[in-house]
């Protein structure tokens, strides 16, 4: 892959969206386990402005953020939307990072918690949805944004969305929230959609090419590429005109 983006790198210099990318930190950041309180407080040490948690929706209606529908990777033992808060808070779950470290006694985070830790720290929050709980279900939208309305404000919080249904929804309903499109594979499918909604689009780094980035500079639309973490590879993603960069390792302004 790097490779591939070096001999493409000439090519691409004319379509740069942005001077310098933004960094995100992913599911916090290797600051500890995955979507938990203290891999996100670790991300604002670092310096990050921007923040990535999961949503997830447990059995008793509580936002949380969780990438998995199930907690065994992380040493637990429950599905998320089949289990209440209370039992999932008696779990405690530990991971090896991308910067080899192992992280213990970590426990499930809630959004709320997550948007009052970005709210304190004066970044954006980024909330990445899973399903919740139906894919392409927008029924419990609502339920989100006012939550979000009671910890933070709708200028510091980024939706980010796979589904084009959830898209849709908010940008009609909620227009003053910051939203990103997750297009993946379907870039060319979603183009349009994104165009019309006027989102940043969000895709695996090894899903960029000529063709994509092409398509989107001639719109003006943003791109974010997840996941990075590699300082060389970064700065190159920079020079083609990557305006977001997903990461868990890499430290904003080194």
């Amino acid at each position: 892959m790097k490779r591939y983006i070096l001999t493409l790198s000439g090519l691409l210099l004319a379509l740069t969206l942005s001077a310098q990318a933004t960094l995100i930190g992913r599911r916090g950041c290797s600051g500890g386990v995955e979507n938990s309180v203290e891999a996100y407080r670790a991300a604002i040490d670092r310096g990050f402005k921007m923040i990535e948690g999961h949503v997830r929706l447990t059995a008793d209606s509580v936002f949380v953020t969780s990438h998995d529908g199930k907690t065994a990777r992380l040493g637990g033992a429950l599905t998320v939307e089949k289990s209440s808060l209370s039992d999932l808070k008696k779990e405690t779950y530990a991971q090896t990072r991308e910067d080899s470290v192992r992280y213990t006694g970590a426990h499930i985070a809630t959004v709320a918690e997550f948007l009052d830790i970005c709210r304190v720290g004066g970044v954006t929050a980024v909330l990445h949805l899973k399903n919740i709980p139906k894919a392409d279900d927008t029924s419990r939208l609502p339920e989100l944004v006012s939550l979000i309305d009671s910890v933070s404000s709708r200028p510091d919080v980024m939706i980010l969305t796979s589904s084009p249904e959830y898209a849709r929804f908010i940008r009609k309903n909620y227009p003053d929230l910051p939203l990103m499109l997750q297009v993946e594979k379907k870039w060319a499918e979603l183009h349009p959609l994104a165009v019309e909604l006027g989102v940043p689009v969000d895709l695996e780094v090894s899903l960029v090419t000529p063709e994509m980035l092409a398509l989107y500079g001639s719109t003006g639309t943003p791109v974010c590429v997840w996941t990075v973490n590699d300082p060389a590879q970064a700065a190159l993603l920079e020079k083609m005109g990557i305006a977001y960069i997903i990461t868990d390792t890499l430290v904003p302004g080194k």
